[in-house]
């Protein structure tokens, strides 16, 4: 991260991905979000930054998860992650693996 504004071009790359992500509509983003763990690095307040600054934002809550989230709870983050790529038609027809349907119901 930059410090002071340097390096200056460093700054410009982040502001301009945060214009974008405050602007780009169109573009479906999601947020996985965990209960409270010390490692974690999105909390409640971070959380509802990211709702009120991110464009098109989804946000959907995982549970408990220690410091390895995908360890701790890998068929709620895949099944969050199928869920959502089927609401916005992002996943190809017939492509091959388990349906979000199904990682919902494990």
């Amino acid at each position: 991260m930059p410090l002071d504004g340097e390096p200056a071009d460093v700054v410009s790359r982040i502001e301009a991905y945060d214009a974008w992500l405050a602007t780009s509509e169109e573009v479906p983003k999601l947020l996985l979000t965990f209960d409270a763990s010390p490692t974690l690095m999105i909390g409640a307040e971070m959380t509802t930054w990211c709702a009120t600054n991110i464009a098109n934002l989804e946000i959907e809550h995982c549970g408990a998860a220690g410091h390895l989230a995908p360890e701790d709870q890998p068929m709620v983050i895949a099944a969050a992650i199928a869920m959502w790529a089927d609401r916005h038609q992002l996943r190809r027809s017939g492509a091959s693996g388990i349906s979000a349907a199904d990682l919902a119901a494990l």
